[in-house]
């Protein structure tokens, strides 16, 4: 090969072949955003990182130091972990132009403070021409600023395609980026420098980059980061929220080796509630051993008697118990001790309830003790004499949950009295809090639990615990209640949880219903769900009593059952059902087997013309072989007038038996064949 074809080859591979600089900033290692998807060949060693990794290239655009966009301009968002003073704003871009490579057009600078909102402060063209052909770089750039910033953005205009005078001039330009830099030599501050100068507030980017190291971390890495953490702890230099942070993680991902440094900062009041919650989170003896010893002396011993609610030794069981009767914290030791549970708890509470007299002070403690009752760990006995005790000595509200409570775990005669006693309580908060403890009640055991105090209580209580009762014998054994809303709620909800089971006993409650509650029970009927529901009201309708045929037509109706065509037919046919609602029924549910019956009423009954032809329409549309229409052809053939023909031509029409209908219309008058025109 001679030389005069190696020099294009050799001037290419140093094109390629970028050489290295370092050059340190203040955006190194900043979250980068660019508008445009990056070009796969050109990329950067790591993707947009590459634009602040201090890394740029010089003699060329290859090696992964600088990104290449063809064609397109390009938005470069920096955000900074924290606020900043900037003085310069820097890109570094690179120029080949027989590839096409160009430095960008012009570069808008902007900057904001907040990190959302953005001004431009200055737009720079570039100093080398496009005759230039390089290899170049060129830093475009602002100097001389002096503003505060938490973000900056450049926008680079490319150019679109190459000058008219390069060898491809329809191809498109290349901008290659090899950096953006802010303050050109300064130190990058490192995510513990801004840690430990984190203040509420401010940017949380460091303290994520913190979370997730230790997320993705393990071993010798992770404890390396809780190493640093646990320096900034002790460093009198680091923030007070730096140690708040450092606490909160301790809590999360430390161990026993961080208790130690969490207890010496519990002496710090601004630190001492991150600190007990760290300690509480360990959960380790050495923490509760921490904790216990700060409180005596603590300036904020309510703090350290939350956070020892996590841990169930008897030292700290014995150590609150003694707190109960303090005026300051009684009610604070009272609520860990119902978080603790157990049966020293319990007993600790039903005793300090036995001895107090003051009505607030009676109140959280039976409150803390029906907390601790519900532990599942205790032994009956123990959980009866707790309830019990604040059935006897808590507030008119406690006392009604304890009982509430008791009845939960056991059936207990004192209890349910009570309870019912409240029910029937002039005060409304009492009879709301009752109804929703025998609501409970009765979910879970049913109403026959209440024994006769049921009867006792007040109509709208009993219809209330009705509407949850899901026994539908106990449902059918009270269709007849004395009282009209008790009865009718039976039904309804006979209605909504019944089966098969409740035809009968709903059927012959139709015989003697007046207006309402033979609604209630059309839709209690309507609403029975099984296997058995349709053929046992098709059993029990055969034999319905003239009153009630209306009432079952309508129920009927709503199932849409078309096997009861031909009774509700019959019924209609002799008067017990009302024709209007006979017809309006059978619209809804009557089968093919009604063709040549409805044919014959049709006409029979020239008065309720209309409302039969509904009921043929509906029949004839459930005819699955077309030729069943034949009774309807030799009725068209006898029909009086028009509209009779009118109507049988329509049912035809639904059948679909064309034969038929064309042969009968061909005799008909023109309205006939209008109207099937129409149909």
């Amino acid at each position: 090969m001679t030389l005069r074809c190696l020099r294009p080859l050799l001037s290419l591979l140093l094109v390629l072949s970028a050489v290295v600089q370092a050059e340190p900033h203040a955006a190194v290692g900043a979250s980068v955003e660019v508008n445009v998807p990056l070009n796969p060949r050109y990329a950067g060693k790591s993707g947009v990182a590459s634009l602040v990794d201090g890394e740029l290239a010089t003699k060329g655009y290859g090696g992964g130091l600088a990104l290449g966009f063809e064609g397109l301009d390009v938005e470069i968002t920096i955000q900074l972990d924290e606020p900043i003073q900037v003085r310069a704003i820097a890109a570094d871009f690179v120029q080949v132009t027989e590839p096409a490579v160009y430095l960008p057009v012009s570069v808008d600078f902007a900057v904001s403070e907040n990190g959302t909102n953005f001004h431009t402060i200055a737009t720079v063209k570039p100093t080398a021409t496009e005759q230039d052909k390089g290899p170049l770089h060129e830093r475009i750039q602002v100097t001389d600023l002096d503003m505060k910033a938490k973000a900056v953005r450049i926008r680079v205009a490319n150019g679109g395609t190459v000058p008219p005078d390069h060898r491809a001039p329809q191809a498109l330009r290349w901008t290659f980026i090899s950096e953006v830099l802010v303050n050109p030599g300064d130190k990058p501050k490192s995510v513990w420098d801004a840690v430990r100068s984190y203040e509420f507030g401010a940017s949380r980017t460091c303290l994520t980059r913190v979370e997730n190291m230790l997320r993705t971390t393990q071993g010798e890495e992770r404890e390396a980061v809780l190493g640093t953490l646990r320096e900034i702890l002790a460093d009198e230099a680091a923030t007070t929220d730096a140690k708040r942070f450092a606490c909160a993680m301790f809590g999360l991902h430390g161990g026993a080796v961080d208790v130690p440094g969490l207890a010496v900062v519990l002496a710090n009041r601004d630190l001492l509630e991150p600190a007990a919650s760290a300690l509480a989170s360990l959960g380790t003896p050495e923490a509760e051993k921490a904790l216990l010893a700060a409180l005596p002396g603590s300036n904020a011993q309510g703090t350290l008697v939350n956070a020892l609610a996590q841990f169930q030794s008897p030292a700290t069981v014995q150590v609150l118990a003694a707190l109960l009767p303090d005026p300051k914290l009684g009610q604070l030791a009272a609520r860990a001790l119902s978080t603790i549970g157990g049966t020293a708890v319990v007993k600790a509470l039903a005793g300090q309830l036995a001895d107090v007299k003051a009505a607030p002070r009676r109140q959280w403690l039976s409150e803390a003790l029906l907390a601790g009752a519900d532990d599942a760990e205790l032994t009956a006995a123990v959980r009866t004499a707790a309830l019990r005790s604040v059935m006897a000595q808590g507030t008119p509200a406690t006392r009604l949950a304890g009982a509430g409570a008791l009845l939960r775990h056991q059936a207990d005669p004192a209890a349910l009295a009570k309870v019912l006693e409240a029910a029937q309580s002039p005060k409304a908060s009492q009879r709301t809090q009752a109804a929703t403890l025998l609501g409970e009640l009765v979910q879970r055991r049913g109403i026959e639990a209440l024994g006769a105090g049921f009867e006792a209580l007040p109509v709208g209580a009993r219809c209330a615990l009705i509407r949850r009762e899901e026994d539908q014998a106990w449902l059918i054994a009270h269709v007849a209640a004395p009282d009209t809303q008790v009865r009718q709620t039976v039904v309804r909800r006979l209605g909504e949880c019944g089966n098969g089971q409740a035809v009968t006993v709903l059927c012959a409650r139709l015989a003697g219903a007046d207006k309402a509650e033979g609604k209630a029970l059309v839709e209690a009927l309507a609403g029975l769900r099984g296997e058995k529901v349709a053929a046992s009201l098709m059993a029990t309708a055969s034999k319905a009593n003239p009153v009630a045929r209306p009432f079952l037509t309508g129920v009927f109706c709503r199932r849409e059952q078309t096997a009861a065509g031909a009774l509700v037919l019959s019924w209609t046919r002799d008067g017990s059902v009302p024709g209007r609602d006979g017809w309006r029924a059978l619209a809804d549910i009557a089968g093919p087997e009604l063709l040549a019956p409805l044919t014959t009423e049709l006409a029979r009954k020239p008065e309720d013309r209309k409302r039969i032809g509904k009921a043929l329409l509906a029949a004839a549309k459930r005819v699955d072989d077309p030729k069943a229409g034949q009774p309807l052809a030799k009725r068209f053939a006898a029909a009086r007038d028009a509209a009779e023909r009118e109507i049988l031509v329509q049912a035809l029409g639904a059948m679909g038996d064309r034969q038929t209908l064309r042969k009968a219309l061909s005799d008909a008058d023109l309205e006939v064949r209008l109207a099937a025109a129409r149909g």
